[in-house]
């Protein structure tokens, strides 16, 4: 993964976890906390923090659910 594009495209909006996945739809499988992904994709766009790992890969797992397992829950 290129992750320095990954981290830029997270921080100027090209790459935003609110424009492509449903939050309450992955809070309702319970794998995740969805107020700290929230959180963390915040502190990555201030430049606080760079998350864009965690934030890609958090992405990627929603995706697979989808294809997969769209009505999948704990």
């Amino acid at each position: 993964m290129k992750a320095g594009f990954i981290a830029q495209w997270f921080r100027q909006g090209k790459l935003s976890l609110k424009r492509l996945v449903d939050f309450d739809k992955i809070g309702s499988r319970g794998l995740v906390n969805i107020d700290f992904i929230k959180w963390m994709e915040e502190e990555h766009i201030k430049g606080k923090h760079d998350w864009s790992h965690q934030l890609f890969m958090i992405l990627v797992l929603e995706f697979w659910f989808q294809i997969f397992y769209s009505d999948f829950k704990f």
